[in-house]
């Protein structure tokens, strides 16, 4: 609508002038354009500001004012495309977002996009996008691999100084998991700056060297609780051997499963440890064993009977021919 000239202002003429741009002017009385005046925004917000703003600079609430700024300063879709065409990578969509944490409910504009090695980026801010030198979370591990890479035989000779060897037959990199022999001559996976930083096995934590450990436990109440090294290795052999399968009824994983001694614990102290005298059955299975032999005085026999009763006995095939060497110790 076209402003009016050489206009006498009335409070009725600046009512019907706010009303015509979608306002509610609220203010008792009307002196000049240099004076401030209350208006209802078409926003709902009231907001106070010389109508001399209002007529000539076309001035709202803040609230107003912050959105349509924000409309103005909205990039195309041109734009974006073009941008992401400089740097390699290719449109997949654009949207706006209000940050959770910001004081402000500025929206920001995110992008999904592809980067030039294929890999798919979603919900990233355009402005780190097109500004940062790497703007793909699965490449810049890749850089950072490569510029943090050693040779193979300067990873050895890390190793060496540490008391360690190295098992795997290639490094990627300080980030990637290889498999070497710790210090004391337990195998196991790590990266190298793990080892770099001190990292072992858990050897430098185990018996006195454990934070929990029970200085107040005599050896023998350690090995009546089942609360030493030996022990605690001989279990994860067991699973390790088995594939963490349950023996008996073949299910593996979503279940505790329990070492069982084949020649009790309590009555054969000499193979407690030996990894033949163990086998892993699930909670269930477990328990049921030892309700029907008992908690002390089973037999091995009496685990060659249970593993043949119900679905055991093509799985007896595999424990006594495959897994374990049952050496009868003259029960």
């Amino acid at each position: 609508m076209a402003k009016r000239t050489n206009t006498k202002w009335t409070l009725e003429l600046v009512k019907a002038y706010y009303a015509e741009h979608g306002c509610e002017f609220i203010s008792p009385a009307y002196k000049t354009m240099l004076d401030k005046y209350t208006f209802i925004c078409p926003c709902g917000n009231e907001h106070t500001s010389r109508f001399e703003s209002f007529y000539k600079h076309n001035k709202r609430c803040k609230q107003c004012a912050a959105k349509e700024l924000s409309e103005r300063r909205k990039l195309s879709k041109k734009t974006i495309v073009s941008k992401l065409k400089d740097r390699g990578f290719t449109y997949v969509n654009h949207y706006y977002v209000t940050s959770e944490v910001a004081k402000t409910d500025r929206r920001w504009l995110h992008i999904d996009y592809i980067c030039d090695k294929g890999h798919l980026q979603e919900g990233k801010v355009y402005q780190g996008v097109v500004t940062s030198k790497y703007a793909c979370t699965e490449c810049i591990r890749v850089v950072v691999g490569d510029a943090k890479r050693l040779p193979i035989q300067k990873v050895k000779e890390i190793l060496a100084e540490k008391g360690m060897e190295l098992l795997s037959d290639d490094y990627v990199n300080n980030v990637t998991p290889i498999n070497v022999n710790c210090v004391c001559g337990t195998p196991y996976s790590t990266t190298l700056s793990s080892i770099a930083t001190g990292h072992r096995c858990g050897c430098g934590r185990r018996g006195e060297n454990h934070w929990g450990f029970r200085v107040d436990m005599t050896d023998e109440e350690r090995q009546d609780k089942r609360q030493y090294t030996e022990y605690g290795l001989w279990v994860k052999a067991v699973y390790t051997r088995d594939n963490h399968t349950c023996q008996k009824c073949g299910v593996r994983g979503g279940v505790a499963l329990h070492a069982h001694h084949i020649y009790g614990y309590s009555r054969y102290e000499e193979v407690r440890t030996s990894l033949w005298n163990g086998v892993t059955l699930c909670e269930a299975d477990h328990k049921l064993f030892h309700s029907l032999y008992g908690l002390r005085g089973f037999t091995a026999a009496d685990f060659v009977e249970f593993m043949r009763d119900s679905h055991g006995q093509k799985r007896l095939h595999t424990v006594r021919d495959n897994l374990y060497t049952i050496q009868f110790l003259g029960e």
